[in-house]
């Protein structure tokens, strides 16, 4: 049973206990007088029967006023939910959407085939394949400046102040299961071999004697962490700013 169902039926039945109490008190009051005298005034001056009735009435009024008004807020609740989780549900078909857009390109475009191609001939490339790894890095900078604009769709579901962050994580968990994991193995593959820790790798050395070739590692690895705070990294949680 929901939150909200449980303040209606809270507000529900200690309405009707107020209420049955009060009628209780009212015929218990009637009687007495009409046992003792219907013009018997109380302390305060009250003709007791029609006063006594004219009490009741103005309590139920009041009581009933704040019955409407606290179910009126709960239902009021209950849509603002209502509309919410209708919005999120659109959100996530649209997600769908565009994941099965992306993973329709990826595999007509043999992306994961491109990728492993790439990483193969980076980790065999001979001492003076400049040229050679120059050619790579076009093939691969192709490859993420496609993806960078088409995944960077997901980072505006971020933006919606409206969501939780149990919704962001569900979000984030369906990207994560519709992107193959073999391509986020070639990109971190390729990464390690373009990386200053690989050394023992001519890869490594031949960026190393280039600026030019620096800046195209660089740029791919602006594209790269782009590309894994989408698929990866925790970025579509909010952050604490």
């Amino acid at each position: 049973m929901s939150k909200d169902t449980n303040k209606d039926k809270f507000y529900s039945n200690t309405y009707i206990l107020i209420l049955s109490a009060t009628v209780i008190i009212l015929l218990a009051y009637i009687i007495f007088f009409t046992m003792f005298g219907t013009s018997v005034k109380n302390q305060l001056g009250w003709e007791s029967t029609s006063n006594a009735i004219g009490l009741v009435g103005l309590i139920t009024s009041v009581i009933t006023i704040v019955f409407v008004y606290k179910t009126y807020q709960s239902q009021s609740e209950e849509n603002r939910r209502l509309k919410k989780d209708a919005e999120f549900n659109r959100i996530i078909d649209l997600i769908k959407g565009h994941l099965e857009y992306t993973n329709r390109y990826l595999e007509k475009e043999k992306v994961l085939d491109k990728l492993q191609s790439i990483c193969d001939k980076l980790y065999d490339l001979g001492a003076r394949d400049y040229l050679v790894l120059s050619e790579l890095l076009i093939q691969l900078q192709r490859i993420t400046k496609y993806l960078v604009p088409v995944l960077e769709i997901f980072n505006t579901v971020a933006e919606n102040k409206e969501l939780s962050d149990q919704e962001l994580f569900l979000l984030k968990s369906i990207i994560n299961i519709h992107i193959d994991r073999d391509i986020i193995k070639a990109f971190d593959n390729i990464d390690y071999i373009l990386s200053p820790s690989a050394d023992h790798l001519n890869a490594s050395k031949i960026i190393n004697s280039s600026n030019v070739l620096v800046k195209d590692v660089e740029s791919f690895r602006e594209d790269y962490k782009k590309i894994m705070d989408v698929i990866i990294s925790p970025s579509l949680l909010k952050s604490d700013e």
